[in-house]
């Protein structure tokens, strides 16, 4: 997949600069930044890609392995929750001892004007020169007491930024093709397309095409299972070749992924996408997306299926 992959990504490039060259300015003003600056914690960072890094590795090794894919997301999904449970306790504890300390040199403190009597200043009123530094040896330096709540933690930070709205959108899919498979559907389904993609050529620029429209109607990865279970029916499998076979199934693979550049709803990672630009304050139209996606990818897509044509036709089987 290799030359279709390279001949797609030259082509959506060649397209891309023709649409949007005009508006590519020749030079880019980069802000006077150290990307090493702009992590606010470096190890969690370094964690957040280690586990990402591992997850990945697991996902591409789990056929080898034996082991299901949810369980290799859910494991990580437990490393990284429990790295921001871990990070709000510890943070919730430094800001309990602070208040503790803080009270402590409140007691101590002995204001000179009051004769003797102890500061009644709240711990969020002490002095810079009293909370700061305890003496001027410096035995004890403090900082002022920092609150913490858990509502603004990592670990309700985060679980209050994940899309939990395209939640229903992709399990309803999910539940709609399931439900053309239990009522028989997928047998019409793969007797029609047998009688069209007896001819290896024919079955990737259909398959391919077919697949990524179904993309941007079901998502990725619903119309994947569709397309999976009609490729696996018997009405398809025996009336089709080997080669015809094999170029439906690796068609289906392209089309899935050139369905998420169509249009937001092609794949899941497109609605993620949205949303984080709508929570950084930049707005991404549903037309606006398909607009410039209709104009870019019908070309990619035929680059792409030519190519595995002619790969077909040349290695064969």
């Amino acid at each position: 997949m290799f030359l279709p992959a390279l001949a797609s990504g030259l082509t959506c490039m060649a397209i891309v600069w023709a649409v949007f060259r005009r508006r590519i300015p020749d030079q880019l003003d980069m802000p006077p930044l150290q990307p090493s600056q702009l992590l606010k914690r470096p190890l969690a960072a370094l964690y957040g890609v280690c586990c990402l890094a591992g997850c990945l590795l697991l996902l591409a090794a789990s056929s080898y392995l034996e082991v299901r894919i949810w369980v290799v997301t859910t494991a990580f999904f437990a490393l990284m929750l429990a790295k921001d449970v871990f990070t709000d306790y510890r943070r919730y504890k430094a800001a309990a001892d602070l208040r503790i300390s803080a009270d402590d040199v409140q007691l101590l403190s002995i204001s000179p004007e009051t004769s003797g009597e102890a500061v009644t200043s709240t711990p969020h009123d002490i002095n810079e020169s009293t909370a700061d530094t305890w003496d001027n040896t410096g035995s004890a330096n403090l900082t002022k007491p920092e609150a913490f709540s858990w509502r603004t933690g990592d670990t309700a930070t985060t679980m209050g930024r994940m899309p939990w709205k395209i939640v229903p959108f992709v399990v309803g899919m999910f539940v709609m093709v399931q439900a053309l498979v239990s009522s028989g559907w997928i047998a019409m389904f793969a007797q029609a397309l047998a009688s069209v993609v007896g001819v290896p050529v024919v079955a990737v620029f259909v398959m391919c095409f077919l697949s990524a429209l179904v993309c941007n109607l079901v998502n990725n990865q619903p119309m994947t299972i569709l397309f999976t279970q009609i490729l696996l029916h018997r009405n398809f499998q025996d009336a089709v070749g080997p080669l015809s076979l094999k170029a439906s199934m690796y068609a289906t693979i392209m089309g899935s992924n050139y369905g998420a550049n169509f249009t937001l709803i092609g794949a899941l990672a497109g609605i993620m996408w949205s949303s984080i630009l709508d929570f950084k304050g930049i707005k991404i139209g549903y037309l606006q997306f398909a607009k410039y996606g209709f104009i870019v990818m019908p070309a990619v897509v035929a680059s792409g299926c030519l190519v595995f044509a002619l790969e077909l036709l040349v290695v064969g089987s």
